[in-house]
């Protein structure tokens, strides 16, 4: 039995597939049947992940749902902005010196 040794380049620009090396028309078209397979595989395979995004109106009602539980918490956020980067300005000058005291050993 003869053996094919086949290239296929498949060109999206031009919406073609052009099969290198010698091959009979049945197996070109095999090749592409096989590749509508895996593109409309691919494709049923995502719709369903579709039903994991939820609607507007829904996502409208956790949006104030969310707000209404920040709400009283706005002015302790306030006050402890300011405090929290001083903390976090703080430590890493404390880590930029130590690395510095580090390398000029």
């Amino acid at each position: 039995m003869k053996s094919h040794h086949l290239i296929c380049i498949c060109d999206l620009r031009h919406h073609e597939v052009r099969v290198l090396g010698d091959m009979t028309m049945t197996m070109k078209l095999r090749i592409l049947v096989s590749m509508l397979e895996l593109f409309f595989a691919v494709a049923f395979s995502a719709v369903p992940l579709t039903l994991y995004v939820p609607p507007i109106r829904s996502l409208n009602l956790f949006v104030e749902s969310i707000e209404l539980l920040v709400r009283p918490t706005a002015g302790f956020s306030i006050r402890t902005g300011p405090r929290l980067r001083g903390v976090f300005s703080r430590f890493l000058s404390a880590l930029l010196h130590n690395q510095q005291a580090i390398s000029s050993r």
